[in-house]
């Protein structure tokens, strides 16, 4: 009996007629590795694997001569999965390496397939390798990460016993039948109207190498890091756009100014995902062209203006497809005529856990690049520049220069005044920076470029900072800070006003958990304890504030800053590892007596052991667990070998910076006096009991799950309304509390990283310290606005508060004057917290304690956790919340339009 055949998507139809003219070429294979580091059950593994393949439809698609495509009806998933056990082989990643450059070398035909395989590569007792490799006309870079996260998620239940829950996955009929409906629909001819419009007289596209003569069959790659998102922060809110955006005209800038050309074409993939196509791991990505104005008169705020509005409209007008786009423009092949470079952004995590093992995704191939593909790689807060050249066009070298030329402009934009002209930004490229190889003026940081093919990257140093002792330029319309140096110390040594608020906080509290961060840290190899209490001595030698204890001398608390020393490494063998961490991080500190820094080895088994750290935030926020982290690592590697480890001095400590903050006039004063009048005293919120008169400080964390897809509708929405994902989750909770009655008036707290990125030479990157401060946003959400008007409100409001961020929240609290009992910290209880994930190696503990009455802790995706003070919430109280924003938020980022009162709160 044959089975029913269906037709091709316009996705799908783009890369069957690409590669039946060269059948041979495997360069439409895609794949991918994932990094396991740790304990894998292959068996569970591929038990998770055949299930998520079995929920996957597309996965299992097959495909005819006509064309068209088909699911079997009796398909067998046996054999999908290999396994390799290369532990006994001379050089076992060699050997993985090759058997995977063998794999993906091999062409697919399209009819006879395989069109995917998988492999789980041992390489060591706790060393995997996920292979995947699949035909890109089966999947796009959004649906794997769809796959892995489920493949993952079902390992993880299997592990612990427990159902894996339904599938999240959606059929691709459905798909099929939205996108014939969107053909037959007026929007699809208004689309293809915008598209046609926007191509009049386009110029013939160039590339940085001349036009390729047709796909590549090879590509080579090149590395280089970029600053944290946060770096482009100012640049983006005064020309109401993204750090992407910025980006974009950054790339356009210097195509134009290599190739001569002031009218720059760009290719933008887009994931193209609406409706049903949310739950489906298939291929649905558009790649369709920016076109962007870079006349040399043409000032960079305006050409980021630009770039925002363009990116905005083509996420608009996204559905219609490029290849009916190249038939309207009489283009007689599938060739990249369209566009120079692509500028690809991939959002999406590159870590995931099975069982305690985690596990890093990396990309081998993901499919043909004509060209260029220029993609920005982000990881948490982490930025990465990737270049990938055909390699027709580009050699090592040259590509080489580019990222390090690309990724300099970059960082530049974020220090460069919007009015400037983009005919200044990048002389000829002879003359704009050094030529690969060289090396640039010494930075603050070491710049960490690196190749495929394992070549050595060129340079050794990123963007020039200013002068020596000379102020970083700034934007227009804040002005130049002084600069950040070490300062002579006076006696007494004063505390920051964040530092104030803590100490006489525990004079109220007691030793409150509230104040603590904690997080652990798994050092790699076989445990040396000794090494380890030395590296700990090594760190706290590096930072200051972490040997700096808060006596109080005639009632004045002062920083009293000790020589280095050992640091007390215990060492627990606990039974319940998650309850001996409880333990441990509640106790709490003794300002005036105690190192804010506590060191705990938990021994769970004779080659498992983890490092539980907790800090007191009158030393640190959570951004410093990063630094501190790779401080650590880095000094216990090198202490295991033998040798003290070779830190470079840090640019300041942040005594320095204490001094440097105090001589900063507090601006802004009268703004946040006016911003704030008339703030409620307390939000009504839907509590279980009444507010103790003294606060336990007692909390517990529910989890937040968002559903399959509200990631990318919120990027979506974002783009769209020119705000930011940021405002799209503070609009959804703002609309969520007056709809649980906390009234029209909302103020909400949230933290602000305060290391003034981009300004200081960024010398506060790998400090730890307090830097964090908080700010208030206030949102009106009177007359029931609908999400779309709240959501404009929100962005114009939160984009002024944080550009009056600079004032400490204690000044401001203390010029505002209310009222500071115990039961709560005006002027507000609640906080939202957009923190991307820790940084790698780093993995956050809660301490059982809530400084507020609800933080709720989101990243992009809208998933995260929402902490609760048990003085207030039963924990199913914190449950329901949970469920009802991420419900709230669903329908929100899908109709927009429908004003807060129509959102549905109750699961129906």
């Amino acid at each position: 009996m044959t089975a029913e055949t269906f037709p091709l998507t316009g996705a799908q139809a783009g890369i069957w007629f690409a590669q039946r003219p060269d059948p041979g070429n495997p360069v439409y294979n895609t794949a991918y590795r994932v990094d396991v580091r740790g304990p894998v059950d292959p068996v569970l593994f591929e038990r998770a694997l055949l299930r998520c393949l079995a929920e996957a439809e597309p996965l299992r698609l097959r495909f005819t001569e006509e064309p068209a495509q088909y699911l079997p009806e009796c398909d067998s998933l046996r054999g999908s999965a290999a396994f390799l056990d290369l532990r006994e082989w001379p050089a076992p990643e060699a050997a993985a390496d090759a058997w995977m450059r063998a794999d993906l070398a091999a062409p697919v035909d399209l009819v006879t397939g395989p069109l995917s395989s998988h492999a789980l590569l041992r390489l060591a007792d706790d060393r995997f390798v996920w292979y995947l490799r699949m035909h890109c006309i089966l999947i796009d870079a959004y649906g794997l990460s769809m796959l892995v996260g489920r493949v993952a998620e079902i390992y993880n239940a299997l592990t612990e016993g427990l159902p894996a829950g339904p599938s999240p996955f959606g059929g691709l009929l459905p798909v099929l039948a939205e996108e014939e409906a969107y053909r037959a629909s007026e929007r699809h001819a208004e689309d293809r109207a915008y598209w046609l419009d926007r191509l009049v007289s386009a110029p013939e596209p160039r590339g940085l190498a001349g036009a390729p003569p047709r796909a590549a069959g090879e590509v080579i790659r090149c590395r280089e890091d970029l600053p944290a998102t946060g770096h482009w922060d100012l640049i983006a809110r005064q020309a109401r756009a993204t750090w992407a955006d910025v980006a974009a005209a950054g790339l356009a800038v210097y195509l134009g100014r290599l190739t001569g050309v002031t009218d720059v074409l760009i290719g933008l993939p887009l994931m193209n995902r609406f409706g049903a196509a949310l739950r489906v791991p298939c291929l649905t990505a558009n790649v369709l062209p920016l076109r962007l104005d870079v006349r040399h008169d043409v000032p960079l705020g305006g050409l980021v203006e630009q770039a925002a509005l363009r990116v905005a409209e083509a996420r608009r007008h996204s559905r219609y497809r490029i290849e009916d786009l190249r038939r309207d423009l009489g283009l007689p092949d599938s060739r990249g005529a369209l566009f120079g470079p692509l500028l690809d952004i991939k959002p999406f995590a590159s870590e995931v856990k099975f069982g305690d093992a985690r596990a890093t995704v990396g990309t081998l191939a993901s499919g043909p690049v004509e060209d260029l593909a220029v993609t920005l790689l982000l990881d948490g807060d982490r930025l990465t520049l990737e270049l990938t050249g055909n390699v027709a066009l580009y050699s090592e070298e040259s590509l080489a220069a580019h990222a390090l030329r690309l990724a300099r402009l970059l960082t530049s934009l974020a220090l460069t005044p919007p009015e400037t002209p983009v005919g200044l930004l990048l002389p000829p490229a002879e003359e704009a920076l050094p030529p690969a190889g060289e090396e640039a003026a010494p930075a603050t940081a070491p710049r960490r470029g690196r190749r495929a093919r394992g070549a050595a990257a060129t340079g050794t140093a990123a963007a020039p900072p200013a002068r020596a002792g000379a102020a970083a330029p700034l934007p227009v319309g804040r002005p130049a800070l002084p600069p950040l140096r070490p300062r002579h110390r006076p006696t007494p040594m004063p505390l920051s006003p964040a530092q104030a608020r803590l100490w006489s906080q525990q004079g109220v509290e007691g030793r409150s958990p509230a104040h603590t961060i904690a997080f652990t840290v798994r050092p790699p190899g076989p445990m040396d304890r000794d090494a380890l209490q030395a590296a700990l001595g090594d760190v706290v030698a590096r930072h200051e504030i972490l040997r700096t204890v808060f006596p109080e001398e005639h009632g004045v608390p002062r920083q009293r800053i000790l020589p280095p020393g050992p640091v007390p490494l215990p060492v627990w063998q606990p039974d319940d590892p998650a309850v001996a961490m409880r333990t441990i991080t509640r106790r709490g500190f003794d300002l005036g007596v105690d190192l804010p820094l506590r060191a705990h080895l938990l021994r769970r088994g004779p080659d498992d052991h983890v490092l539980l750290l907790v800090l007191h935030r009158i030393a640190a926020d959570h951004r410093s667990t990063g630094p501190l982290a790779r401080d650590l690592l880095t000094a216990y590697e090198a202490r295991r070998s033998g040798v003290a480890p070779a830190f470079e001095r840090a640019p300041v400590q942040y005594a320095d910076y204490t001094l440097w903050r105090r001589d900063l006039p507090d601006p802004g004063l009268s703004h946040w006096r006016q911003a704030l009048e008339g703030l409620p005293d307390r939000l009504e919120l839907p509590a279980d009991r009444p507010r103790p008169r003294v606060p336990s400080g007692a909390g517990g964390t529910v989890p937040v799950k968002a559903a399959p897809g509200l990631a990318a509708a919120i990027g979506e929405l974002a783009g769209a309304s020119r705000t930011g994902v940021f405002p799209v989750l503070h609009a959804a909770l703002a609309a969520l509390l007056t709809r649980l009655g906390a009234g029209v008036d909302i103020p909400i707290g949230t933290p602000v990283a305060g290391r003034h990125d981009g300004a200081l030479d960024n010398a506060l990157d790998d400090a730890v310290g307090p830097y964090a401060d908080m700010l208030v946003l206030r949102t009106d959400t009177s007359g029931d606005p609908s999400f779309t008007e709240l959501l404009d409100r929100v962005g114009k409001a939160d984009l002024v508060a944080f550009d009056h961020a600079n004032l400490p929240f204690d000044r401001l609290t203390e010029a505002l004057g209310p009222s500071r009992s115990h039961d709560r910290r005006p002027p507000f209880q609640v906080t939202l917290v957009h923190r991307d994930a820790p940084a790698h190696g780093v993995e956050v503990v809660h301490t059982g304690a809530a400084e507020f009455d609800l933080t709720l802790n989101l990243d992009g995706t809208g998933t995260g956790f929402l902490e609760y003070s048990k003085d207030l919430f039963d924990r199913s109280t914190a449950v329901g919340l949970a469920e009802q924003l991420t419900r709230l938020l669903s329908q929100a980022v899908t109709a927009p339009a429908t004003p807060i009162s129509g959102f549905h709160l109750l699961d129906v």
